[in-house]
């Protein structure tokens, strides 16, 4: 061995030193341009569901509003249809006789559920 070489050696920590060749998989700028790409479609997604979320929102207050007109509605369609099944029994006609109660009345019955039911359909947005 050249003494030079050997001057060098012995300059050297005793422990053996090991040089490693690191050797990324990707290189930052790839990476960076990955998390870059992922972070676009999340912000993305995101502004879908947001529009969707704000119009879910309009629509909801829309049907707040539908419900509590259509609840109001029924109450006043029962009571004037109780108001004259009492009139006509003070009168002694049977209200089974009128053709349009007898009608009525099972769609009353069913408009009943549905309006109990009906501000109960869907959750509020929070």
């Amino acid at each position: 061995m050249k003494p030079s070489v050997q001057k060098i050696i012995n300059k050297l920590p005793k422990e053996k030193v090991a040089l490693e060749k690191v050797e990324l998989a990707k290189k930052p700028s790839v990476i960076l341009k990955d998390i870059e790409k992922l972070d676009n479609q999340i912000r993305k997604e995101e502004q879908k569901i947001e529009r969707a979320f704000l119009q879910y929102k309009k629509v909801y207050n829309e049907w707040s509003a539908f419900t509590q007109s259509v609840e109001g509605d029924f109450i006043d369609l029962a009571n004037d249809f109780g108001q004259i099944v009492r009139e006509l029994n003070r009168l002694g006609i049977d209200p089974k006789t009128v053709g349009e109660l007898v009608k009525a009345d099972p769609l009353l019955g069913r408009l009943r559920t549905l309006v109990l039911n009906i501000s109960n359909l869907y959750s509020e947005p929070k």
